[in-house]
């Protein structure tokens, strides 16, 4: 009597850091390429409806400064990022490799921690800033003070931008380099692979050498942030509450200029 045959069980692919690296930088470039993609998109809509409403922008910044030109900035930045993140947990999950919890551990109760660590590492960017100014000059760091000017009198475009710097990157971010990245190297027991991986992707994906040491170095404490309260609650609210800070800063040094 012969017995049906069931379907073949799936291959599990070992969890190894040339497989975690190949995965971070493949979905990494991915999101940029759609991002790109989804900013080019966004900037020919909103140029074609201007012409046909019969509005000529004076140059590329009344763009970029316009809503539409922010909820572009969010569709080509923060959005792919997500994305990518989710896909690759639905894959890890289908090839059965283990993954930490996103949201464990501590709790609500981890967000006081991230808050501080948030403003810890506000006076230490800012510090770093100052330092790069005084050694090789005050425009040696970009001044976002003056793309900010523009927007003072476009109350709906500073609220999104605020919206995407203070809200969405955190938790997009966060997301994709801390519970995906860190996330699946830490609980295949390559917590070190899993760091090193993150600082790099996020410092660069940043494009700015000289920044980079301190984007490497946030990263380094929101992998740590998630890895001692097991949230990334921790990692999110550190991220909102630094970036939140920023925001307010340079609004009001707009508000000065």
């Amino acid at each position: 009597m012969e017995v049906a045959e069931g379907p073949p069980p799936p291959v599990i692919e070992p969890v190894t850091a040339r497989t975690l690296t190949r995965d971070a930088i493949f979905d990494l470039i991915a999101s940029l390429v759609v991002g790109i993609g989804g900013i080019m998109l966004m900037g020919a809509l909103v140029g074609v409806s201007l012409l046909i409403a019969g509005n000529r922008p004076e140059q590329v910044t009344d763009l970029v400064t316009s809503p539409w030109g922010i909820a572009g900035l969010l569709l080509g930045t923060q959005l792919p990022l997500l994305f990518f993140a989710l896909r690759r947990r639905r894959r890890n999950r289908q090839k059965q490799r283990p993954m930490t919890e996103l949201f464990g551990g501590a709790g609500l109760n981890a967000i006081p921690i991230g808050i501080f660590a948030g403003m810890g590492l506000t006076v230490l960017s800012a510090l770093y800033t100052s330092g790069l100014q005084r050694l090789l000059g005050p425009d040696s760091v970009s001044n976002q003070v003056e793309f900010l000017q523009r927007m003072l009198d476009n109350k709906s475009a500073v609220t999104l931008l605020v919206l995407l710097i203070a809200v969405g990157a955190p938790i997009c971010e966060e997301l994709f380099f801390r519970g995906v990245i860190f996330g699946a190297a830490r609980a295949a027991g390559l917590t070190k692979v899993g760091v090193v991986l993150s600082a790099v992707l996020f410092a660069t994906v940043h494009f700015s050498l000289l920044l980079s040491p301190f984007y490497a170095t946030f990263a380094i404490v929101m992998c740590w942030l998630y890895a001692r309260t097991g949230t990334l609650a921790a990692p999110m609210a550190a991220h909102a509450t630094m970036n939140g800070i920023a925001c307010a800063a340079l609004l009001l040094a707009g508000d000065r200029v």
